[in-house]
């Protein structure tokens, strides 16, 4: 077995995919130890013959998988874990790119302190501003459990790791032990992952440290305008509840699981109408506000709004109760995005 497998989804990135492989091939971890996992999403460019010229670089190393139709981010990184040998799992994005002594520095905590999850700081990257700050402070490690109901609340509540997979390295047991995939066919997945590791994580380690590069690339599905994929956002909270409530959570965890819904769902849609269309979808909120009020009847009343959101978001969950026209709505986007 492995010590570590890192998963790479890819579609369409050319453009992108030599320099992620660069930072996961010289990585100081030794290469016996590690696999990295690309799995092409069935691209429309050339991106499989830039994944096979790295798999014939490096045969015991990178495993090279080609998918025949697209189905996602959620449906790739699921077929990987297929794939994976690895104790632990990293996922890295194919536009992104890593720091040399990440994945070393991550598993070696991960196993030293038997630890379930290991995450480290991550930067939205332009350019080549980034200075280490290993240079400037060393590594300092905050180890959590989480043993107990009333800790398992507070940890739902604050979500301290973030929905993000990208930044951490996660035991493979604790994914299949309790069936934590991705939904496959939508955007916005990590929101419907992140929030099963917190429901299931009991050792977590924050290395704070920055080691993970985001891209902030123009042609990215986070940041493309007026995109159909914006409305998966709700699909996937959908999803999310119904998995919660199959689950047994929903009912175990109820307020603390309707406050992250709010965050996620509601707030986190009204985001993406605000900052993600040139024209606010005045069809896309109604239809939102009739969803949540449906299935999660009396959110507004949830005990944890008070203390936890800040005003502007309070304000913005008090729209579920109120007639909204699409001036209304145009309004509130104007002060979003001015927040």
């Amino acid at each position: 077995m492995k010590k570590l497998s890192v998963i790479v989804p890819c579609y369409n990135v050319e453009q992108y995919i030599d320099r992620c492989m660069e930072s996961l091939v010289t990585q100081t971890l030794d290469k016996s130890e590690y696999e990295i996992i690309l799995v092409d999403d069935a691209s429309e460019d050339s991106t499989w013959e830039h994944i096979e010229s790295w798999e014939k670089q490096y045969p015991e190393l990178v495993i090279a998988v080609h998918c025949d139709e697209n189905g996602k981010m959620g449906r790739a990184r699921n077929i990987g874990l297929g794939y994976s040998s690895g104790e632990y799992i990293g996922y890295v994005d194919s536009d992104d790119w890593v720091e040399p002594e990440m994945f070393k520095t991550m598993s070696d905590i991960a196993v030293k302190n038997n630890q379930d999850i290991v995450v480290c700081n991550s930067i939205r990257d332009r350019g080549s501003d980034f200075v280490k700050d290993t240079e400037k402070t060393g590594i300092r490690v905050n180890c959590v459990n989480i043993n107990s109901d009333g800790l398992r609340k507070d940890f739902i509540v604050n979500m301290p790791m973030q929905y993000s997979v990208w930044n951490k390295l996660i035991r493979r047991s604790l994914i299949v032990d309790n069936n934590i995939y991705f939904p496959e066919n939508v955007a916005y997945e990590d929101i419907f992952f992140g929030t099963l590791l917190h429901l299931y994580a009991e050792r977590v380690a924050y290395v704070d440290v920055t080691f993970y590069h985001y891209y902030v690339n123009p042609h990215s599905t986070v940041l493309q305008k007026n995109a159909d994929y914006h409305k998966d956002i709700m699909t996937s909270n959908i999803m999310l509840l119904e998995e919660l409530k199959r689950r047994g959570a929903w009912e175990h965890f109820h307020d603390e699981l309707e406050l992250d819904m709010l965050f996620t769902w509601y707030l986190g849609t009204v985001k993406v109408i605000c900052l993600r269309y040139d024209n606010p979808p005045y069809d896309m909120f109604c239809k939102l506000k009739r969803d949540v009020l449906e299935l999660m009847p009396g959110c507004t009343d949830n005990p944890y709004i008070g203390g936890c959101m800040k005003e502007f978001y309070q304000l913005l969950v008090q729209l579920l109760a109120c007639d909204v026209s699409r001036e209304d709505l145009n309004i509130v986007a104007q002060n979003f995005k001015k927040v």
